[in-house]
């Protein structure tokens, strides 16, 4: 009778024995098997075959009794003494280059098999697979001394021949990988080798890796310090970057402003260390763009800024009054950046403009007019906006009925000449520079009556500031 099992007898491997060329009496259960050969054998069976794995190395013997119905009853004996070898022990380690992955840049697990037998190559094909979390894509893989390897989204698949893996060598697995930017933050992978018959430590037979996918996550603020801008003024912008991520920038960052029609950014003055801002336009769109490049050779930390921009921009004449709009967007060439923790990549920094000062005027007085008598009443002139006002400014006022002027208004700096009894009329001929006021302006005027004008009282109308009690005194620059 004969053992089946190629190319050796090996532990953990199992090993049929095949008596069929035995003969015992028909219909009946003539076989007995001592599958340890130590001359117990199991109950009578009409199976000529027997099926044993040993976990040990060494000789082994099975002897196989088999008997007729003569009488008397004829017994064969047969033996078979097989020598098993010892399998190799096959293991796996698993890791990931760099200790973890970074999205938007190249990644790499490396695998090493190894045989940790001291004498004998694998004693059978080894099957190693590597499972692919979400978040990562197999680019490439390389395996020198295994057979073509078989790539899933999921799953990674080599095998190596019989004797291929010499006792103590060992083979390295290279599956490179695309990290996600957009992908979980924390991914698996489990690497498993196997070897038919590898009974010696099943302990190392698995690898796995738990680490992160790091990612960029870029944000930009644009802001300037002027209250309000000036047309033909040039302005200093500070562009702020920071990284809110837990990678640092391994590509090249970039900041695009737009600039509002008649912006133009002014190269002189302009600065940022690690940064090179140059004006571009926007063929697209018919826009005029400042990009600022910084290189990967001076990369954003994690949780941290690049050193602030100054962009020094000039508004044109031809920029109306109201409100213009610069705005910016930050990236990376590598396509690494993420918005995984909440950055923001887009910011926009709104400013007034004006194109002539914005005069304001305020007017008290102390008490109450009384019938006949000459009441105080104290004007000021203002300038709060940004610009100057050349001058002259004229502030004008007609008094309601019931109050005349009483006398010619008087202020320093001021040419009345122009009131008459019932309207005040008064020129400040100097500049009024920005954030200042003329100095102040005090008509009298005497109450002939308790007059009304439009169903209010003339000392309702001398109360408060114009945009509370309807103040008719109106302020005129140039």
């Amino acid at each position: 009778w004969t053992v089946t099992q190629t190319p050796d007898w090996v532990t953990g491997v199992p090993l049929t024995f095949d008596g069929s060329s035995s003969t015992g009496a028909a219909g009946a259960t003539p076989y007995q098997w001592d599958p340890d050969g130590d001359g117990v054998y199991a109950a009578p069976t009409a199976s000529t075959s027997q099926t044993i794995t040993y976990t040990t190395p060494g000789t082994k013997t099975v002897n196989l009794k088999a008997s007729d119905t003569d009488s008397p009853v004829n017994v064969d004996t047969f033996t078979r003494n097989i020598n098993v070898v010892q399998s190799t022990d096959i293991g796996v380690t698993s890791s990931v280059g760099g200790g973890v992955f970074r999205g938007g840049t190249p990644g790499l697990i490396q695998s090493i098999v190894s045989n940790n037998s001291l004498a004998t190559a694998n004693t059978r094909p080894i099957t190693f697979t590597q499972t692919i979390p979400s978040g990562l894509s197999v680019t490439s893989v390389s395996a020198p001394g295994w057979n073509p390897c078989t790539t899933t989204a999921s799953l990674v698949t080599c095998t190596r021949d019989t004797g291929s893996l010499a006792a103590g060598a060992s083979s390295t697995i290279a599956i490179s990988v695309s990290p996600s930017p957009s992908g979980p933050h924390s991914v698996s992978s489990t690497a498993t080798v196997s070897q038919l018959g590898d009974v010696v430590s099943t302990a190392n037979n698995t690898a796995v890796i738990n680490t992160t996918i790091t990612k960029v996550d870029l944000t930009a603020t644009l802001s300037h310090a002027a209250s309000q801008l000036i047309a033909t003024g040039t302005y200093p912008y500070t562009l702020h970057v920071s990284n809110v991520g837990d990678a640092a920038t391994g590509g090249t960052v970039t900041a695009l402003v737009n600039l509002p029609d008649g912006v133009s950014f002014v190269p002189a003055g302009s600065s940022g260390s690690g940064w090179t801002c140059v004006p571009i336009h926007d063929d697209l769109n018919n826009r005029d763009q400042v990009r600022c490049n910084r290189p990967p050779s001076s990369p954003i930390l994690a949780g941290d800024s690049a050193p602030d921009v100054t962009l020094r921009l000039k508004v044109a004449a031809t920029v109306p009054a109201g409100t213009i709009t610069p705005t910016v967007t930050v990236s990376t060439t590598a396509g690494e950046d993420t918005d995984a923790f909440g950055g923001t990549n887009t910011a926009s920094d709104p400013t007034d403009v004006i194109v002539e000062p914005d005069l304001a005027v305020t007017a008290s007085h102390a008490g109450d007019f009384v019938v006949g008598a000459v009441g105080t009443y104290n004007v000021t002139l203002a300038n709060p906006s940004v610009l100057d006002a050349t001058g002259p400014s004229t502030v004008s006022y007609d008094t309601p009925t019931g109050l005349t002027v009483h006398g010619t208004p008087s202020g320093t700096g001021w040419d009345c000449a122009a009131s008459t009894s019932t309207h005040v009329q008064c020129v400040y001929a100097d500049p009024v520079s920005a954030g200042q006021s003329a100095p102040a302006l005090t008509p009298l005027l005497r109450t002939t009556r308790p007059p009304t004008t439009g169903g209010r009282s003339a000392s309702r109308f001398l109360q408060g500031s114009p945009s509370s009690a309807g103040c008719p005194y109106s302020p005129r620059s140039g």
